[in-house]
Order: structure tokens, then sequence, then C-alpha cells
């Protein structure tokens, strides 16, 4: 269309000249007015072209006539195939699928359930249905995420907030950390009592719990929080950060320990951000967090995990070392900020302990989705868990990183 119309002011009038030439030598007046306006035509059959079913964004060799989408990073399919991501969905079932309206993540056909375009093992097609936008059920179990949250009791199941569900044994807790995701689980100790009290904090009649753990000595009738936002509770015990009772005594007569610093102080010495009591004699001028979220810290003579001193660690080269996800197609950078393991020039590093003869250039830790464990290795051996079929594929080069990912979707896209 851009050929025929930017140049048409300049063969406009030579293409009056040749349909006046042609319409007299075949005597026939009309062929005038047919040929002069051939590239009206041709715009107008591009345009039609272009709203035509046959334009649409598809997978290669996809009918482009019964083909559909939800956007082409979800699912699609047409009279014959089911796609997801441009990508066929081997096994599925074109002329039952459908995908669910509330979570275009899931899908069903006659023969199963699907999250992101991978089976969910064991839900029942039949029967799947979505309670909100996260929960799914279909009647044997609940599902968050694509995860089961295997539940104990499905009849006495209930959801209480966006992170909080029980029944009659079991409290659940729908985690959202960036680098976990997954359903956590903590034995409950009152079932009609349980009540959230935020994102993270819930109790009952007879203990309080910090998302699957219950805080050992915390009395249930007295805990409230301190901070609305903030992991920091207390109740006539103490006070609490996460599931731990700090040293703090007094939460109002803590102040920071500068203007713009993330330590604070009291009479009684200087504390982390987690308020964990630092160790006496730290260089208060130096001190400071290696990156914003990590749970390193540094000053002029020590590096510390947390408030614990990393013996042997050397605070000049000291930095976190780098975590990864593995998934079944991707593997994606978690980056410094939640990780556990750390290395100078010498040494790595796992929280305040060193690991001896530890590979620096081999040396790879972090999450494997699939089997659900955490994992740090080097060419020598496995600090943290073992070998999975993931961590193999990883290995053996199989997996994608991010931006090659990245890039198979856009091409797919363009196609």
């Amino acid at each position: 269309m851009a050929l025929f119309v930017l140049p048409y002011p300049i063969y406009l009038l030579p293409l009056l000249i040749f349909s006046r030439k042609i319409a007299l030598h075949y005597k026939n007046p009309y062929l005038f007015y047919i040929i002069a306006t051939v590239p009206f035509y041709i715009i107008i059959c591009s345009n039609l072209l272009y709203i035509s079913p046959l334009a649409n964004a598809r997978p290669k060799g996809a009918d482009p006539f019964t083909y559909k989408d939800y956007g082409h990073r979800s699912y699609g399919w047409d009279k014959f195939r089911v796609y997801y991501a441009f990508e066929p969905l081997e096994g599925a079932d074109a002329a039952t699928f459908q995908v669910m309206e509330k979570n275009t993540d899931y899908a069903t056909d006659k023969n199963h359930v699907y999250y992101r375009g991978y089976v969910l093992e064991g839900a029942k097609p039949k029967t799947f249905v979505m309670v909100n936008d996260q929960i799914a059920r279909d009647g044997k179990d609940y599902y968050t995420s694509g995860l089961p949250f295997c539940v104990s009791d499905y009849k006495s199941f209930r959801l209480k907030d966006e992170h909080w569900c029980i029944d009659k044994n079991y409290a659940y807790y729908i985690d959202t950390k960036v680098d976990f995701y997954g359903v956590l689980k903590v034995s409950l100790g009152d079932y009609k009592s349980f009540s959230p009290i935020n994102d993270t904090y819930a109790h009952d009649s007879r203990q309080v719990y910090y998302k699957n753990k219950i805080i050992k000595g915390a009395d249930a009738a007295t805990f409230n929080l301190i901070e609305d936002y903030e992991p920091i509770g207390k109740d006539k015990n103490g006070i609490y950060y996460m599931d731990i009772l700090t040293d703090v005594k007094d939460y109002d007569k803590l102040s920071t320990l500068t203007d713009a610093s993330d330590f604070y102080k009291d009479n009684a010495g200087v504390y982390t951000r987690n308020l964990l009591k630092m160790p006496d004699g730290v260089d208060t001028l130096k001190l400071s967090y290696i990156d914003y979220l990590t749970d390193w810290i540094t000053d002029t003579k020590n590096v510390y995990w947390r408030n614990l001193v990393v013996l042997g660690a050397d605070p000049k080269s000291f930095a976190p070392l780098t975590s990864i996800c593995l998934t079944e197609k991707v593997v994606y950078d978690n980056g410094t900020d939640t990780g556990d393991y750390g290395a100078d020039l010498y040494h790595i590093f796992y929280r305040d302990k060193m690991l001896k003869d530890a590979d620096l250039a081999s040396f790879v830790y972090g999450w494997d989705s699939q089997a659900k464990i955490a994992f740090a290795y080097d060419k020598h051996r496995f600090y943290e868990g073992h070998s999975t079929p993931l961590i193999q594929k990883f290995r053996k080069g199989k997996l994608k990183n991010e931006s090659e990912m990245e890039r198979d979707y856009e091409e797919g896209y363009a196609h």
C-alpha cells in the first residue's frame, strides 16, 4: 500500500496519459476509469487484508480463520491445535479447550488442567473452577499459581484472606516472595479462633504465627503489631522481628544511628534493621549494608552476616554472590538481594561460615522450582541440596536464560 500511496502525486499524470491511450486504442472509454483507479483498488484491498484474520499474529502453521488467543504469551488455539506462547501444546484437545475467565494462566480440556502451558498434574478438569482470581479448586484440592495446597481436610478448608487459608489441621500461608513463590503450611492451634493479623502474621487463641512458623513463647492474648507494614510485633514478653524475640526492650526508645542509616541504637547498643544487636566495638561510622536487601554488613574491620562476625572474610573485597532460579525451560537471575552466599578474593562464605576449598569459578547456587529445593555446588561437591533433573539440564546447557527466551517470544510474535 505504501508503494502506491506515497509516490501517487509523481505517477498520477503518467497514469492518466497511459489510461487514455489504452482506452483510445481499444475504443473503450471504461478502460480509462478502470486503469486510472487501480491504486484505489490496491489501497482498499490492503486495508481489508490488514483487518482480516490473515494479518493477526499467530503461531507458525495455525489456521488463520479459526485461530484466537489471549495474547502472544498466553494460550491460543484453532480448530486443530492448542498453543501456549506460540508453541504447540502437545496432547491438548482443541475441541474442548477453554481458558479460565478469572485467571487466564489456567485452562482446561477434557483430559487435563493447564497452568501457563504445563499440565497441572492430578487436577481434575471436569470439576476445576476458579474460587477467585488467584485460588482454584477441583473437588479434591486447592491451587494457587499452579501449585497444589495438598490440603489435609478439604471440607473444612477456608480462605481467610489473600495470604492465609486454614483447614481443621493446618494453616496455609501463600508466600509471594520473588525468589520463592509457594504454599507453606504449619500445624494449627485452634481452627475456630484463627485470624490473620496482616500479610505475614496470624494468631489464634493458643499461638502466634509468622508465615509457616510458630513464634515460640509468644503470648497470643497480648501480641499485636508495632508497625503495620513491617514484620515487627510485641507482646508482654518483648519485641519480635519476624519470628525472633529481639534484644530490644523498648521500641519507642530506638533511634536511627544517623539520619540516613539502616541501623538503630539505644542505651544498650547498636541494632541491625532486623533489630538484632550488633557485637560491641563495631565501627559505627563505617557500618553499612553491602546491598539494599541483603543481610551482609561491613565496617572497617569485619564482614557480618546479620549480627554475626564472618570470620576470615575480607571487608574490602567481599560481595554477595548472584543466585539463580531454575524453571523447566528458563534460568532466571535472582540477583544478590536475598542470597546467603558471598565471597571475597580468597573464599566463599555461607552466612557466617567459610566454605573451605570451594571453587569460586564454578560455584552456582539458587532455587530449583521443580524439585522445590535450594542448591549450591561447585565442580567438587554439593554444599546445599542435591543433583536434580533440572540441575542436570542446566549443567549441560539445555536451559535458556531470560534474554534468549525473550528473543524467542519476540521472534514468534513477529512471525
